[in-house]
């Protein structure tokens, strides 16, 4: 397993950022080593910075899912031989997710602070042109009035064609020769966008849903609660008919000291 007393990490010591370079009758002269491969160093957007200060741990993932993979637990002392490694993997989690935050500290409060800015504004923006909001709901609205004209119109067109294909039928019957068929009227299904100078909008007629009684929707429409379900078993339900509830060995791994 790896030993983190031998580990050095950025900023554990000088060395890792100054090298001595000689020594004059006030003692050693240090100099800062011009571009240390992994320094760790926190950089400003710089994602290859970044990489770099992130690189060192790479080594240490790769070892541990080696040594995951090659584990066997068979007995007390490999069970805590690989309690250690979940400790030590934690650890090493630990350490990237506090070199990420200090890699992205600064950029990141900029960038919710400039979000925070933003945000009410976009939302008011969205309240306005969005799903629902004012404008699209009006063109909504027009837009069905439109489509309920056209319906209205089709259904007197079709009403007039069925009339007049008694009176063609009843003529063709009392002159003894063969009726013609009256086609009916081909009313445009699509509809034309609007378009102004820098946009085009278009409706799309679809249909939705709204649940009013959830207990009379049909069975296969329904979804398993498994939240409700964890919350029995909990609670020592043991028989839920359609489903198997069982044992498992679940680990929780605290480090100590």
């Amino acid at each position: 397993m790896i030993d983190f007393s031998k580990i050095k990490y950025p900023g554990d010591s000088i060395s890792d950022s100054f090298v001595a370079v000689g020594d004059c009758e006030q003692g050693i002269i240090i100099q800062k080593r011009e571009e240390p491969a992994d320094s760790g160093a926190v950089v400003d957007l710089n994602i290859d910075g970044a990489r770099r200060a992130l690189r060192l741990f790479d080594g240490l993932v790769s070892d541990m899912e080696r040594q995951s993979k090659e584990l066997v637990v068979n007995s007390t002392a490999s069970a805590q031989a690989a309690t250690e490694m979940i400790a030590q993997v934690k650890d090493i989690e630990d350490k990237i997710e506090s070199r990420r935050k200090e890699i992205i500290d600064v950029p990141d409060k900029f960038v919710r602070k400039t979000n925070a800015f933003v945000k009410p504004m976009i939302d008011r923006l969205k309240a306005i042109e969005g799903k629902g909001g004012i404008i699209n709901r009006k063109l909504s609205n027009y837009s069905m009035k439109v489509e309920l004209q056209r319906r209205e119109i089709e259904r007197k067109q079709n009403e007039a064609r069925i009339e007049l294909q008694k009176q063609v039928d009843a003529e063709a019957k009392a002159k003894g020769v063969e009726s013609v068929t009256i086609a009916p009227v081909a009313m445009p299904t699509k509809k034309e966008p609007v378009r102004s100078d820098s946009a085009v909008s278009s409706a799309v007629m679809v249909w939705k849903h709204e649940v009013i009684d959830a207990s009379a929707v049909p069975r296969e429409y329904l979804m398993v609660d498994d939240k409700a379900i964890t919350a029995a078993v909990k609670a020592g339900i043991r028989n839920v008919a359609g489903v198997r509830i069982f044992e498992d060995a679940e680990m929780r791994v605290r480090r100590v000291g």
